[in-house]
């Protein structure tokens, strides 16, 4: 294992944690090429089948996710007031994703604590990197730990995040403030620039509407957080509109999502939403200096 190998796999798992934590998007013109229409195992529903005990213009709708198909009826003007609305009352989530990156393949799975303050934002994750053991991640307190394996001798590499002196810190705290609802919220309405509807499934066992949604990458990036997510040079490699799928439940909870970026499928799972989720950091007795790199 090299260090090389780890920032690789860090930093890819960065890329993708702030695409978890920005909110997930698609191309509403790209049905045919997005990559993304047989991501996962779901069972599609025909688009036109009408949905059962579908309220009558005398009957109110439910909310959130209104009535119809499960988390239909999302529009651009809505889209993220909606979702943002859902994730801050459920307040955490289990999160399951792989994806590729400079021809590694890297997944992980953890949970997330979500709050309206970024200060209040946790998570803690596990990633799993071809030939690398034990690398995992805790956010909690405005400080991350980076668990470098073999590298930080299986303990823990403190960030904190109002250190300037510190490169890394503003790296990951653009990953926590990409998970600030106010600026998802800021950054959909700026980048957002088509949302279809592509029909009803269901994934692990919940009713969906699924989404297309496209975002100008640019527009995106230039809100901040997560642009300040993203390593060095990664802004560069992505594509000019990002396209993703994303599932979403009759209660305005995303499901699943999933995206193509250089030919390189990456799909996440999201389940457990409003169970308890306890993120501590490390005792200190886990805590190690820097490794050289």
């Amino acid at each position: 294992m090299t260090a090389a190998t780890t920032r690789t796999g860090l930093a890819a798992t960065t890329l993708m944690l702030a695409v978890v934590l920005v909110g997930c998007g698609g191309d509403a013109d790209t049905s045919a090429d997005s990559g993304t229409d047989d991501p996962s195992e779901t069972t599609s529903a025909p688009e036109d089948e009408p949905a059962e005990d579908e309220p009558t213009e005398d009957e109110p709708t439910e909310e959130p996710g209104g009535g119809g198909s499960p988390g239909a009826g999302l529009t651009e003007a809505d889209f993220a007031d909606r979702l943002v609305d859902a994730q801050l009352v459920a307040g955490s989530t289990h999160v399951e994703g792989e994806f590729g990156a400079q021809g590694q393949q890297v997944s992980l799975e953890g949970d997330l604590q979500l709050a309206e303050e970024t200060e209040d934002l946790a998570l803690d994750m596990s990633i799993a990197l071809p030939g690398v053991d034990g690398l995992s991640m805790i956010a909690v307190d405005q400080t991350i730990y980076l668990n470098l394996g073999q590298q930080s001798g299986g303990k823990y590499v403190a960030v904190e995040l109002d250190d300037p002196s510190n490169p890394l810190a503003q790296q990951f705290g653009g990953l926590l403030e990409a998970a600030d609802p106010a600026s998802t919220l800021e950054a959909f309405d700026k980048a957002l620039t088509g949302l279809d509807e592509v029909g009803s499934e269901t994934v692990d066992g919940v009713d969906t509407t699924r989404y297309r949604a496209a975002l100008d990458t640019s527009k995106l990036l230039a809100q901040g957080g997560a642009g300040g997510a993203l390593p060095p040079g990664a802004a560069a490699q992505l594509p000019k509109t990002f396209v993703y799928d994303v599932w979403i439940g009759a209660d305005d909870l995303i499901r699943q999502l999933s995206f193509d970026i250089q030919g390189t499928s990456s799909t996440l799972t999201f389940s457990d939403w409003g169970e308890p989720v306890d993120v501590t950091a490390p005792p200190k007795s886990q805590i190690a200096q820097a490794p050289q790199t």
